[in-house]
C-alpha cells in the first residue's frame, strides 16, 4: 500500500458521523463559530493557545 492510500483512508474516516472535529485557535473562538461548529453534528475539540502551550 502506498502512503497516499493511507491518507485517503484517514480522510474518509474523519468525515464519518461521530468522528471528532478538532479546531485550534491562537486567539480563542467566537460564540458564532462555536455555534456553527456545533451544527456539524460531530464531537468538538476546541483548543486555544493556552491549552497547547501552558
Amino acid at each position: 500500500m502506498a502512503m497516499a492510500d493511507g491518507g485517503r483512508g484517514w480522510a474518509r474516516e474523519a468525515l464519518e458521523p461521530g468522528a471528532p472535529m478538532l479546531f485550534a485557535s491562537a486567539s480563542g473562538f467566537r460564540e458564532s463559530f462555536v455555534a456553527a461548529a456545533a451544527d456539524l453534528d460531530h464531537p468538538l475539540i476546541l483548543w486555544e493557545a493556552h491549552d497547547l502551550f501552558f
